[in-house]
């Protein structure tokens, strides 16, 4: 390898496995717009429309999540061919990085759309976003790109202790909940607020390599989002940040082996060092075998993921003939220690929608 520097920077991601509280979806990177706006657009075609939800449930509750979003270009066309390029044969079909990347998503928990789970979870919340995203070469043979964004989001909360019990481990966050001390008062009502995000990615591209990294930045507007309870004193939502990679190398018969990694850290303040509750950690890795072949009618993904290697998740991904892709995980807890707080198992479904 020419850069041997990029497998010694995936081997130092890779050394990440904290024994945190996790994050709430199996696969964040499936959802672009929720670990760094600057992925924005960051898909080859013209418009990608996809939903898809997760059912999540442990030993206590059962919490539904749902989302949804659509992807556009502006300005992004094909590089001219380059009998000079030695790596145009390989990437004559591959869009140029130059374009600006916009993305309209929606993300909610709580209330089933589907009608599978119970509403029973004391928070209903719908967070809407618009990203939007730059990108550019960083040299003139397209081996070296980048790009950078910005986020913005309303989120909005209905509340009603009656409803059930919060569950932390399955519940979405943006909203800071604690039981009341009071007995016999029910909290109930309602909550929003606006925030803004930001992040930026590089990649590297050969005929035989491709290597991402990047970092979202979130909730650093640090709105106010503590639900109605004088007995927190967080009243402001605190920072998250999400540090991803990921390698695909080629293989034969177009064919290819991701490997992935997610470093989920929220609950920063930079102003204080205490931690509490809503301090939250995880890392993801994962493995994936994918069909490149544009020919096929249908092509296949297939991989294993965990979570701090406290979970196992195999996944599954199908595309109809590079227009409709179908994708299902489950994730299951390994309880490999007795006192390691995983319980949540998770059913993912999704769908999304391609035009060239």
């Amino acid at each position: 390898m020419k850069n041997p520097f990029i497998l010694t920077i995936v081997v130092l991601l890779t050394t990440f496995t904290l024994e945190a509280q996790d994050a709430r979806i199996s696969r964040p990177w499936t959802q672009s717009f929720l670990i760094n706006p600057a992925l924005s657009g960051h898909f080859d075609g013209t418009v990608r429309v996809g939903t898809g939800g997760s059912w999540q449930q442990n030993k206590d509750n059962k919490v539904a999540h749902q989302f949804t979003a659509e992807e556009i270009h502006l300005n992004r066309k094909k590089p001219p061919v380059d009998t000079g390029n030695q790596y145009q044969e390989d990437v004559k079909d591959v869009f140029d990085n130059r374009f600006i990347g916009l993305t309209f998503a929606h993300y909610g928990y709580g209330k089933d759309r589907y009608q599978i789970y119970p509403n029973n979870n004391p928070i209903n919340a719908n967070f809407f976003s618009v990203s939007s995203s730059y990108n550019f070469n960083l040299s003139q043979d397209k081996v070296h790109t980048m790009g950078i964004g910005t986020q913005l989001v309303y989120g909005s909360a209905s509340f009603d202790e009656s409803r059930g019990l919060y569950d932390k481990e399955i519940s979405g966050g943006g909203f800071q909940w604690t039981e009341l001390r009071d007995t016999g008062k029910t909290v109930n009502g309602g909550l929003y607020y606006l925030d803004f995000n930001f992040g930026g990615y590089y990649r590297y591209r050969t005929a035989g390599i491709i290597f991402e990294i990047g970092m979202g930045a979130f909730h650093y507007l640090w709105p106010r989002n503590s639900i109605k309870n004088t007995s927190s004193s967080n009243k402001a939502l605190r920072a998250r940040n999400v540090v991803h990679s990921s390698a695909e190398i080629m293989l034969p018969n177009q064919r290819s082996i991701v490997y992935r990694n997610i470093y989920w850290k929220e609950g920063l303040y930079f102003r204080s060092s205490k931690l509490d509750a809503y301090d939250i950690s995880a890392t993801w890795n994962s493995l994936e075998v994918r069909d490149n072949n544009k020919e096929h009618l249908l092509r296949f993904t297939g991989g294993l993921a965990t979570r701090n290697v406290q979970t196992f998740m195999p996944f599954l991904e199908m595309n109809v003939k590079n227009f409709i892709n179908f994708a299902v995980s489950y994730e299951q807890p390994l309880r490999v220690k007795t006192d390691a707080n995983y319980f949540a198992k998770r059913l993912e479904l999704g769908v999304k929608l391609v035009l060239n």
